[in-house]
């Protein structure tokens, strides 16, 4: 048995050793059977001295390959991997950049077509400007204001078929106007080119945020000589803070350049600061109308930053002057409109009622005339008319006034004196308003106007009213020579405000003459009768004695 066991472990570690030995041959036939052949063809080829040594340092050199081409595979791979995380990297950035820059454009195009929509809406000067600047602050985030010239405003006219009509089609015999060119060509001459308003006067109108007190209501003259003594022509004095912006007009009318850029105002000297002289850049950018007459300059400054302004920025401005003077032209021309047409609504209504104020005039002399009737009927009857062709008005009809630059003395006079007698708190400051003192005065409440204006003049009852010292400095705004004709050619509603103040202060005169004819005569009465009374008792002391 023990002989047997022992075969069988000889014969089991036998079958062992060949799984093994197969198992070990089949290692070294995977790991290093092609090395070694390479080796061993390498040697037999070379034929060295020392084949072992050879063959060693051949194998050790195949493990040195090996493990550098495994080293140079990692870098390889490391190498991929950071040029792909690069690329995604780089991907990822563009991909911000762009989402970035569509924002960006998307958020320029939402300004643009805000700005657009806000010119679009403006129905005023004020509404004009303030989108303007709105826009500028928005997109450059610098503050602006504008500034009118002394540019003539240009009176409404009415556009009938028959005059475009006329305009637009030469009379008979008539040269056109291209052929008038032709002619002049043939003749050698040059076309005489109409000469441009060279304003004299900017006047602030608009600032943004604290601003508006600093500038607004300010003039800025064009630079003058030195002395009246001084030659005609002589250049004006320069350098002593005259302000830059006649220039940036001059450039314009001369077409040499559409915006002034002062990148550092503080070091031109010419610049006029209304306020501490900052650091930081200037620009001034004159827009005109329709026939390319400068109406104002769009100006922005930079004061306080210490940096100029971009060419980009400068194109932006240039291009929002340009906007804000195209919005302007629109509001004038359709306030023009509006005028024409509420004139020609206020005159057929007023032209309506004279047929009843004329039987109210033949009633009221009836009443004059018998004993004891109201000697002030005929003023009443006027009165009460002038007060009901105003009352029923409402801000619209003054719309076009508010907005004018500047009005004719009479028709200042005519707004001051109904002042005087709705607004006695105003009462003090308005002989010394002009015109623009007079509109601060309505924007501030300080003025009764618009809708308001219209329905107290309505409510005032003259009959009732004490107040002399209002209609007494009403009369003396409005004296008798004053040209009713011309002012009703220029503003119908001042015309209709001139005759109330007539009428009314005319009947508050009367009233109070008559009150004073009436307490004269109850004093002589009244003394009459204590003489009588005291005559009665002397005679009964008389006869007593």
């Amino acid at each position: 048995r023990h002989r047997r066991l022992t075969v069988q472990w000889r014969q089991d570690w036998r079958s062992r050793s060949r799984e093994c030995w197969s198992m070990q041959a089949e290692y070294l036939k995977a790991c290093v059977g092609s090395v070694l052949a390479d080796g061993i063809a390498q040697t037999v080829l070379m034929r060295p001295d020392d084949p072992i040594d050879y063959l060693a340092q051949y194998l050790l050199k195949s493990v040195a390959d090996k493990e550098a081409a495994e080293l140079l595979q990692k870098d390889i791979q490391r190498e991929q991997q950071a040029v792909q995380q690069r690329k995604e990297s780089a991907s990822a950035e563009q991909a911000e950049k762009d989402r970035k820059l569509a924002q960006e454009k998307a958020q320029l195009s939402k300004e643009d077509s805000e700005f657009a929509a806000g010119l679009s809406a403006a129905s005023s000067l004020d509404e004009v400007c303030n989108a303007a600047a709105s826009y500028i602050r928005a997109r450059i985030g610098v503050s602006s204001y504008v500034a009118m010239t002394d540019l003539p405003e240009k009176e409404p006219v009415a556009k009938t078929a028959a005059a475009e009509a006329a305009a637009a089609e030469p009379a008979e015999g008539e040269p056109t106007e291209g052929e008038r060119g032709e002619e002049q060509a043939e003749e050698g001459e040059e076309a005489p080119s109409k000469l441009k308003f060279v304003p004299q006067t900017l006047k602030y109108v608009f600032a943004t945020g604290t601003d508006e007190r600093l500038l607004v209501g300010k003039q800025l003259l064009r630079p003058k000589a030195a002395t009246e003594d001084d030659e005609e022509g002589a250049a004006p004095v320069r350098g002593v803070g005259e302000g830059v912006s006649f220039d940036a007009i001059d450039a314009y009318l001369a077409g040499t350049q559409t915006i002034l850029h002062v990148p550092s105002a503080i070091q031109n000297k010419s610049v006029k600061f209304y306020y501490i002289p900052r650091t930081g850049a200037f620009a001034v950018a004159p827009f005109v109308n329709a026939d390319g007459e400068v109406k104002g300059v769009f100006s922005a400054d930079a004061l306080g930053t210490g940096r100029k302004f971009t060419a980009e920025e400068l194109a932006i401005l240039t291009k929002t002057a340009k906007d804000v003077g195209a919005a302007l032209d629109r509001v004038e021309s359709a306030l023009g409109e509006y005028h024409l047409k509420a004139t020609a609504e206020l005159t057929a209504a007023y032209e309506e009622k004279r047929a009843d104020l004329a039987t109210e005039l033949e009633e009221a002399a009836t009443i004059e005339a018998d004993e004891g009737g109201d000697k002030l009927a005929s003023l009443k009857a006027k009165w009460r008319r002038a007060a009901a062709d105003l009352g029923a008005l409402s801000d619209d009809k003054l719309v076009f006034l508010f907005s004018r630059q500047s009005v004719m003395p009479e028709v200042l006079s005519v707004l001051k004196a109904v002042q005087a007698i709705v607004s006695p708190a105003l009462r003090p400051r308005l002989a010394g308003l002009d015109w623009d003192g007079f509109k601060s005065c309505c924007k501030e409440g300080k003025a009764v106007w618009g809708t308001q204006l219209f329905s107290t003049i309505g409510a005032l009852d003259v009959m009732e009213s004490s107040d002399a010292d209002g209609f007494a400095t009403a009369a003396t705004m409005v004296p008798a020579d004053m040209d009713a004709d011309s002012l009703k050619a220029k503003s119908f509603v001042t015309f209709l405000m001139l005759q109330w103040v007539r009428d009314a202060t005319a009947l508050f005169e009367q009233k109070l003459a008559k009150q004073k004819a009436e307490e004269a005569a109850a004093a002589a009465a009244a003394a009459d009768a204590a003489a009588t009374e005291a005559g009665g008792e002397e005679a009964q002391e008389g006869g007593e004695s």
